[in-house]
């Protein structure tokens, strides 16, 4: 969808191709997500490399250590929105 490697998505990699107008917005709700060890979701606009956006919802869930309750990352999904 964002014609990026796996690699390039690591980190804080994925923000790149959000579109201007939303990737503050974007970037300050994952942040809070990350801080407080809480689930991610939002809709919000990718922009391709060939310049199409898309509406998408993306969403992330903490992924915890069963013994100690430590977040060691998380796991989401982006999906597409179509009117």
């Amino acid at each position: 969808m964002a014609d990026r490697t796996e690699s390039e998505c690591f980190g804080t990699g994925w923000l790149h191709n959000i579109h201007h107008d939303d990737r503050e917005s974007v970037e300050d709700e994952w942040e809070e997500s990350i801080h407080g060890h809480r689930d991610f979701k939002m809709a919000y606009r990718i922009q391709q490399p060939n310049g199409k956006i898309l509406n998408v919802v993306g969403s992330a869930h903490p992924m915890k250590n069963p013994y100690t309750g430590k977040v060691f990352g998380y796991m989401g999904t982006i999906k597409e929105i179509k009117h």
